[in-house]
């Protein structure tokens, strides 16, 4: 259940983020990556000069923004959108902790690598002291802190819809 939660969560981020890029008055223009990033003249043949409702998709395909930690996530947001999002300290170290122990459950097997802890020891969010080799373990408690705290991460990154 946690790799399915998180891995939905990702994609909703995902289409959150190209959709509010093609309103392009949401766009941050002071964004260095749009003004270094390039389109050949292929791209513009292949869409028939038309990027009117795919600028979003364009951006994601050609600068690849990573939806899979906290970290990068709210950089993204804030760089792209100048949409900042804004957490409790407490709510961050169990959104970083969620996802990276997705990523351990799906490409390590469930086995804490050091790629987790270091990854959260950006937010002190080894929330279960978990040591190199330990297995990931999810229960009641973390379906219910789940839940919540990823509820609030979607209801800050829309929180400017209306």
């Amino acid at each position: 259940m946690c790799v399915l939660a998180i891995s939905s969560l990702e994609a909703t981020l995902k289409r959150y983020f190209e959709n509010s890029l093609n309103n392009l008055k949401n766009i941050n223009r002071e964004n260095k990556r749009l003004k270094e990033s390039k389109i050949t003249f292929y791209e513009l043949v292949e869409n028939d000069l038309k990027f009117n409702g795919q600028f979003g998709k364009l951006v994601v395909e050609k600068n690849k923004p990573n939806f899979q930690d906290l970290k990068t996530i709210k950089g993204v947001f804030e760089d792209y959108l100048s949409k900042e999002i804004i957490l409790n300290n407490d709510d961050e170290k169990k959104i970083c902790f969620y996802l990276e122990a997705r990523h351990v459950l799906v490409h390590k097997g469930g086995i804490v690598d050091e790629k987790f802890i270091s990854a959260t020891k950006s937010f002190d969010a080894n929330i279960k002291c978990y040591r190199k080799d330990d297995p990931i373990e999810i229960n009641e408690e973390d379906w219910l802190n789940m839940k919540t705290v990823l509820v609030e991460l979607v209801n800050q990154v829309t929180r400017h819809i209306k």
